[in-house]
């Protein structure tokens, strides 16, 4: 068999269910019958909602006749499709999602799943069983009308149940899955290469299908995606995935002919865009910042075109980012389009079409995660009451900054002591706000009542973290290029940006 090529992309949730309903994607006739228990799909789930990785969907393209096809419990009638996305690897994980996303009273019991929202946990809704009130069917997620009705009965409940299903909801259908395109897979040859990926019960990642195709024979090159994730560690902002390595060097444009001679240009945006991180963007730590590590090739590639990025450019870069931080996370293709040109604050503003203008009305701590609107708020040191220095704690403490009051996140340094007694002591309204607590809160902690304590800490953290972020994402303001990238003429690539707005 020819060795096929290999295109990794991402599909959000939402995006592959619209898919399986229109009948694009095909389960070849070798697939085994839908095996999944709760014991596989409960915990699948749970990891999605984590934003834990879930492993790679690997298709082929190619022409479809018009049938009915079966998705576990779903059944499709699929039209005619030219560039059917056949599945080579994934079937049990698609089906789990239209069964559990999509399904009706023919779903098994392993599909019919709820999320608990007084446990924050998945689990199966067993045959017979009523509905409980602070209970979330999954299969109401896709259906506007059924998750607004559940929304009611859940407010009774409790509002705090409220924001938490519409976190899950956002976690759920926004979760970018990973999907390979193989190419030069025939009907024939495809069976083989079902038998290939899954003979050891290992997955292959997006990083392992390109440390197979482009195995490193240079051990010092700058390229290599190791060599990647050992460079941003070395620059002490943490180390990122291989997987976020790929991304950087795909939207870099290097391919396996010019590799060394971009090597140097790469190195230099990877300098720039971490430094852009920690000095101006508030993102002190990878580690903090991991739910949007896939935001970092956009802005690599951003100063590798723009080496010498002008301060209106870096404002609207800022912007972007935390709008894009702040909404449904998209695929690093999605921004691949504004940056083309290498026209510093152009591209920026090109950039910022692609995120919303308006701040979200909810779910703001969900989006951005706890870690990072907690370092968001600029924690001080509960000792001395100076400002936290987390990029130097976080590259030296790593995790050991991060302590649990009651269960809830604290940063702190491990130098300081005890964080529970070291709150026990503090008098300074200012130096609590700064970790998200108030002295009623201490008091409830102090009291017993830890339900209550969890409960105030998140209202709080939510309520200081809004104009915090907002000074970042700067909603509202114009979001125009300078004035010099609007003076362009029509012979220059890009002309029509004088329209930017």
């Amino acid at each position: 068999m020819a060795r096929p090529g290999t295109a990794p992309f991402t599909l959000t949730v939402a995006e592959t269910l619209r898919l399986i309903r229109d009948g694009r994607f095909r389960p070849y006739a070798f697939h085994r019958p839908f095996a999944w228990t709760s014991q596989q799909s409960v915990p699948f789930f749970e990891s999605i909602i984590a934003g834990l990785p879930t492993g790679t969907i690997v298709v082929t393209e190619g022409p479809a006749e018009a049938e009915r096809i079966q998705f576990g419990s779903i059944g499709i009638d699929a039209t005619a499709d030219p560039l059917a996305l056949w599945v080579l690897d994934g079937v049990q994980r698609l089906s789990t999602l239209a069964g559990a996303l999509l399904g009706d009273d023919s779903t098994p019991a392993s599909l019919r799943l709820v999320y608990d929202v007084e446990t924050e946990s998945v689990t199966e809704r067993k045959a017979g069983t009523t509905l409980l009130s602070h209970q979330l069917p999954l299969d109401a997620l896709n259906d506007t009308h059924r998750f607004t009705a559940r929304l009611l009965d859940l407010e009774a409940y409790s509002t705090d149940a409220v924001e938490r299903a519409v976190d899950v909801r956002t976690q759920i259908l926004n979760y970018p899955l990973l999907l390979v395109r193989m190419s030069g897979v025939s009907s024939e040859s495809a069976a083989e290469v079902f038998v290939r990926l899954n003979a050891n019960g290992v997955a292959l990642s997006r990083a392992d299908l390109f440390h197979a195709r482009h195995p490193r024979t240079d051990e010092d090159s700058d390229i290599d995606l190791r060599a990647i994730a050992d460079r941003l560690a070395g620059m002490g902002l943490g180390r990122s995935s291989e997987n976020v390595a790929l991304d950087i060097i795909q939207m870099s444009g290097i391919t396996e002919n010019d590799t060394e001679s971009r090597a140097p240009n790469l190195t230099n945006a990877l300098t720039k865009a971490t430094d852009w991180l920690r000095d101006e963007a508030g993102i002190p730590h990878l580690s903090l910042w991991q739910p949007h590590a896939n935001h970092l090739p956009t802005l690599v590639r951003f100063f590798q075109l723009n080496p010498s990025a002008s301060p209106r450019a870096r404002i609207l870069l800022r912007r972007w980012l935390w709008r894009a931080m702040t909404s449904p996370r998209h695929s690093t293709s999605r921004y691949a389009g504004a940056l083309l040109h290498g026209e510093d604050s152009a591209d920026a503003a090109r950039l910022l079409r692609h995120v919303p203008s308006k701040a979200p009305a909810n779910g703001l701590i969900a989006q951005i995660s706890k870690p990072l609107a907690l370092a968001a708020l600029g924690p001080r040191s509960l000792a001395t009451g100076a400002l936290l220095p987390l990029s130097d704690l976080m590259a030296e403490h790593g995790h050991d900054v991060s302590h649990l009051l009651a269960g809830v996140p604290i940063l702190s340094a491990p130098d300081d002591g005890d964080v529970e007694s070291l709150i026990d002591t503090i008098d300074d309204p200012d130096l609590l706000a700064s970790h998200a607590l108030s002295a009623e809160l201490v008091e409830t902690l102090k009291s017993g009542d830890v339900a209550a304590f969890r409960k105030g800490r998140k209202r709080l953290l939510g309520d200081l973290l809004r104009p915090v972020v907002a000074r970042y994402a700067e909603w509202g303001a114009s979001d125009r290029p300078a004035i010099s990238a609007l003076l362009v003429t029509d012979d220059v690539p890009g002309g029509d940006l004088v329209h930017v707005g």
